[in-house]
This record gives structure tokens, C-alpha cells and sequence, in this order.
């Protein structure tokens, strides 16, 4: 080997001065010399796993440059010679569902690896912000859900919230459901994975790689928002924060010594503790942009799924078209990594928040709600699970997570597997005025337009050309059509419906008994459903 001339002379210094630095020297010589580079596979392909039914199943990781890696699974063999860098992949052919518990065996000259456990079944991403993140411990009847939690078939992986330069694996490990493992897992996306297990009688597997207060743009690669024109402003305020990082760094270190003696003061008299500063949002590695997609969604590429359920937007209110862009960047941007067109996207549009308006007008809310239905509705393979009557005044982090999940359920079994045809309320397809009335069609849905209370249909507003909006009255007139009217606005130009933080009383509905998502008839390029 190369080192063996170093080695010799190594060995004679130590007979002739008996040098214990250099014994050490000869020791980590001989072990550089015979070391080689250990057979791995990422955190992802772990024991209790679910693979992907009916698709092409990556398996991957890392050897010796140049080893040969054999991977054994259901009666397959596929090999790979790992290149200059020691990395290598296979994809093992198409299989159908199976239940029963298998072994992935990987092999490299002496080394070997087995995942045990590993089902076959349907796999989906569970991402975003906090909503997403909530434990279903901490959800509305989440300790009753969670002592029941105990199915074999449902799996659970959920990363851990680190920042790390892409290329880093993540960590995380995939367990059954149990109380164990459901406390902590996304509550959204247990009840959204619950009802597939229901439904679908497959095992599930699902990954729920979520950070509470994140903006769109973490979760994005880089390059997508430093090659986009139309990302400019985000880029803009990348440069004033790492610009004024050093100045914030500094005031937020005086704080935290300023709040450590108070604590410490407090402690010591047994008074009541001091909250510590919050740290600045522009200080946080999970605020910046592109952290969370090298350090949390690209160690999961290519593992194979059926697409990701998306809730996120709360950090990104009042920036409405811009999120817009962002998020239809986002998605494309996953699709590319996973090289796989037909990703699906489901997207939870935020809920109802804040006072109940009593006004009709502008709604921060409300813009980041059309942001999100017009992706929805704009891309193939996405939807919009409505929860327009799930949020909670008081609180942004709402406890009802069984209806989110049950509305992605119903969307994703909808869509994805033509299960049934009640994925989605009524969805607006055209407006014509006639004089002091606006009429609205909706598109071709399950059965009838109704109330979803029994009261008068409640939220809707009108304008005319002054642009100055007045609460309508409104009444269906056929299955799938209204009128919107209002007294004061004799020539209505603009119908806007549930458009505020939290509209009064959003409830249309039809047989579905799934709401019909906010919307506005009026804003450029307003979307209506082909």
C-alpha cells in the first residue's frame, strides 16, 4: 500500500528510540491505510418502513468508490457500483400492497445491512408550519386518540427540527403506531393517515417533516429563489437581514445577559422567573432561506411517495400574491427533485382566525386563502382541503386537527384514488350580472347547493364600480347556481365570499358537507374553476 515505505520507517524509530508518540503514530498509520468507507443507507430507509405500492422503489446510500452493492428484496436483486464519491442507488421494480413484515437486505463485500419490518403500502409527506407540527397529544380529543393509537399498518416517521447543509442526512426513525409514537406526530396528518388506512386497507406510511413559524421561502431550495425574477423582494430582504445580522446578534446577546440576571436575581428571592427574550426572526436558522429544504426535505429524495399534504401560510399573511408564486415554486420544486410530474399536492387553506368581521372589506387572511386556492387550482395534481369552519377566534394553533385531516382524507381519496366523488365542496365555475343581480355557477359537484346551518347563506358581499363593498344577501335558485344581491349596490361589478380573517357565517355547502372555499370574482387574473 502506499504508506508501507512510512511505515517501515516508522517501525525502525520505535526500536531504535522506543518512542510511544511514534508506536501511536504506527497505529494510525496502519489503520488509515486499511480503512474503508462504511456500507450506509440514509435514516429514511429504516426498520418499520413503508415502501410505495405500484412504483419504482429508490434505495440508495453510500460504499466504498467503486464497491459493488447488491440490494435483496421480495424476491428482487438489483445491483450498483457506487461511484468517485462512494454514492449508489437502485430502484427495485413496481409492487403491489403487501402486509406482511419484510427484510431489505444490502450487501458490500464483507458489509451488510438489514432494514427489518418494511410493508408495502402508500406513502405521503406531511410538511409545513406549526398546524402541521401541533402533536395529536395536543389536539381537540388527542389523549383519547392517542391511548387508542395501535395499529401495526399505520407507520409513523417524524424528522427532527435541526438545521444542517444539504448533503446531511436527517434524523428521525420510523415506528408503528402506538401511544409512543402518536403523541408527537403531526395530529393533522395522523387523522389524515388514519382515514387512508380506513379506506384504502393498505399499510400507510407517513413522514411529517414540519417547523412551526417558517415561512414558504425556508422550505424552498435556494437556487429557485436566487434564479427567479419574480422572487426579487425575498431576495432583497435575505440582504438586509444578513446585512444587519451582526447589529441584531449583538442586541439579542445583551438581552439574553440582561434577562440571565433577572433570572437569576428572581430565582434566588423565589420570585416569578422572567420570559427570555424571543430570539429575532432573522437570527433563526430555520428562518433563512432554503435551511429547511436542504436540512429537513432533501435527506428524504427520492425516497418513492404518492405526494405530500401541505399547511403552511401563516408566517406568509399579507403577502398574498407573492405567497402565490413562492408556493407554486415550492411545488415544482419538489416535483423536480422527486423527478416525479404527478407529485401530489394537497394544500390545507388557513382556517377562520381573529374577531369575527362585521364589516365586509380587505382581509390579509383572506388574500393568503386565494394565494392558496388559486395554486390549488392552477396546478395539476393539487388540491384545496377548505377548513374555513375549523379555525378558532382566539387561537391560530385551532385544536380541531380530526377535520383538517378528514378533509385531506376526503380530497386525497378523491383525487389521488377515485375512492368517491365528495373530495370537494362547491367550487365557483362562472358570475354573470344581470342588472342588480349577480349570478354564481358552481361546478358539477355532489348533488345541491345548501346551507350548511339551515340559515340564510351568510359572508357574501357585493360592489359595484366604487369599489365599495356592502353585505349581500343571498339564495340558491337551482342545484348548483345562486343569486347575490344587495339593496344599496343597485349594479353589482365584484362578489366576494367568507373574505375576511373570519367571516361571520361561511356556510355554503352542498351534499358533500364540505364548505366551499373563500373567494373573490374580481381580482386580476381571478381563477374560476374549468
Amino acid at each position: 500500500m502506499g504508506s508501507s515505505n512510512s511505515v517501515v520507517q516508522c517501525f525502525r524509530s520505535i526500536q531504535a528510540i522506543k518512542s510511544a508518540w511514534c508506536l501511536a503514530v504506527l497505529i494510525g498509520l496502519f489503520v488509515a491505510g486499511s480503512a474503508r468507507a462504511e456500507l450506509s443507507l440514509p435514516m429514511v430507509l429504516g426498520d418499520h418502513m413503508v415502501l410505495q405500492r405500484d412504483a419504482s422503489v429508490p434505495v440508495w446510500g453510500t460504499a466504498d468508490p467503486g464497491a459493488l452493492v447488491v440490494v435483496r428484496f421480495a424476491s428482487q436483486s438489483k445491483q450498483a457500483t457506487a461511484d468517485d464519491a462512494g454514492r449508489w442507488r437502485v430502484d427495485l421494480d413496481p409492487m403491489p400492497a403487501n402486509a406482511a413484515p419484510q427484510v431489505l437486505h444490502v450487501e458490500s463485500g464483507e458489509q451488510a445491512i438489514q432494514r427489518t419490518d418494511v410493508l408495502i403500502g402508500e406513502v405521503w409527506l406531511c410538511s409545513g408550519q406549526s398546524n402541521m407540527q401541533m402533536g395529536l397529544a395536543r389536539a381537540e380529543d388527542g389523549e383519547a386518540e392517542t391511548n387508542r393509537a395501535n395499529d401495526p399498518l399505520l407507520r409513523l416517521l417524524r424528522v427532527e427540527n435541526h438545521v444542517v447543509p444539504r448533503g446531511e442526512d436527517a434524523v428521525g426513525r420510523w415506528a408503528p403506531a402506538s401511544p409512543d409514537s402518536a403523541q408527537r406526530f403531526s395530529a393533522a396528518g395522523y387523522y389524515f393517515g388514519n382515514r387512508l388506512r380506513e379506506e384504502l386497507d393498505v399499510p400507510v406510511g407517513l413522514i411529517c417533516s414540519a417547523w412551526g413559524a417558517t415561512g414558504v421561502e425556508s422550505w424552498m431550495p435556494i437556487e429557485v429563489i436566487r434564479d427567479e425574477p419574480a422572487f426579487e423582494s425575498t431576495r432583497q430582504r435575505d440582504r438586509i437581514r444578513e446585512r444587519e445580522r451582526p447589529r441584531m446578534e449583538a442586541e439579542y446577546q445583551a438581552k439574553l445577559a440582561n434577562w440571565r440576571t433577572e433570572r437569576d436575581a428572581a430565582e434566588a428571592t423565589g420570585k416569578v422567573l422572567p420570559k427570555p427574550p424571543r430570539q429575532p426572526v432573522a437570527l433563526r436558522p430555520q428562518s433563512q432561506t432554503g435551511s429547511l429544504f436542504d436540512a429537513m426535505i432533501h435527506p428524504l429524495v427520492p425516497y418513492a411517495m404518492r405526494g405530500a399534504v401541505w399547511y403552511q401560510g401563516e408566517t406568509n399573511v399579507g403577502q398574498g400574491d407573492l405567497y402565490r408564486k413562492l408556493l407554486t415554486g415550492m411545488v415544482s420544486a419538489w416535483r423536480r427533485a422527486w423527478a416525479q410530474d404527478q407529485f401530489y399536492f394537497g394544500i390545507v387553506q388557513l382556517p377562520n382566525y381573529r374577531p369575527i368581521a362585521t364589516q365586509p372589506g380587505e382581509s390579509d387572511w383572506a388574500e393568503l386563502r386565494e394565494a392558496q386556492r388559486r395554486v390549488a387550482y392552477t396546478l395539476q395534481d393539487a388540491g384545496l382541503a377548505v377548513t374555513i369552519d375549523l379555525g378558532d377566534a382566539e387561537n391560530g394553533h385551532p385544536k380541531n386537527k380530526r377535520g383538517v385531516g378528514e378533509r385531506l382524507a376526503s380530497l386525497i381519496l378523491a383525487d389521488v384514488y377515485q375512492q368517491s366523488d365528495a373530495g370537494h365542496g362547491p367550487v365557483l365555475k362562472n358570475v354573470v350580472y344581470q342588472d342588480h343581480i349577480a349570478e354564481l355557477t358552481f361546478a358539477t359537484g355532489s348533488g345541491e347547493l345548501k346551507s350548511a346551518d339551515g340559515k340564510p347563506l351568510g359572508s357574501f358581499a357585493v360592489a359595484g364600480s366604487d369599489r365599495q363593498w356592502h353585505w349581500a344577501q343571498a339564495k340558491i335558485i337551482s342545484p348548483r347556481t345562486l343569486h347575490v344581491w344587495c339593496p344599496q349596490v343597485p349594479a353589482p361589478t365584484a362578489v366576494r365570499y367568507a373574505w375576511s380573517d373570519n367571516p361571520p357565517s361561511p356556510n355554503l355547502t352542498d351534499d358533500t358537507g364540505i364548505p366551499a372555499s373563500p373567494f373573490q370574482t374580481d381580482a386580476p387574473n381571478s381563477l374560476l374553476h374549468e
